[in-house]
């Protein structure tokens, strides 16, 4: 079962993701709590994070930091920040994506297609 999770503040970006994702997705789970997004990761098996990083309770690094030890290995995590954020690097994690405000649901449809067509090919070269 492919999971989404969508951790952004603004309300209309987060539902429209989610609208998008619905065939894409069996499961949709949208929070604007950086803390309930951590614990979620360590209860269930998610797929894809798309999250902001601009929250007020928690520092950027530190939550993507929470993301990246609590998600499961063939997670994808796509992070949007704007320009005031500096965002360290994470290691050679290629299942980061780091884009910057302003974006577009086209654009991060965009990503997640691309991630399912390589997903798709790793599978079929390991047969």
């Amino acid at each position: 079962m492919r999971s989404l999770l969508i951790v952004i503040k603004e309300e209309h970006l987060s539902k429209g993701l989610a609208l998008a994702f619905m065939d894409h997705f069996q499961s949709i789970h949208t929070t604007k709590n950086p803390y309930e997004a951590v614990e979620l990761l360590r209860k269930e098996k998610i797929d894809t994070v798309i999250t902001e990083v601009n929250f007020n309770t928690i520092t950027a690094n530190s939550y993507i930091k929470g993301i990246i030890k609590e998600m499961q290995s063939q997670c994808n995590l796509i992070v949007i920040k704007d320009a005031r954020f500096e965002i360290e690097e994470f290691g050679s994690n290629q299942n980061i994506i780091i884009q910057q405000k302003p974006i577009s649901i086209k654009t991060i449809i965009s990503i997640i297609n691309s991630i399912e067509e390589n997903s798709t090919e790793k599978k079929e070269e390991e047969n």
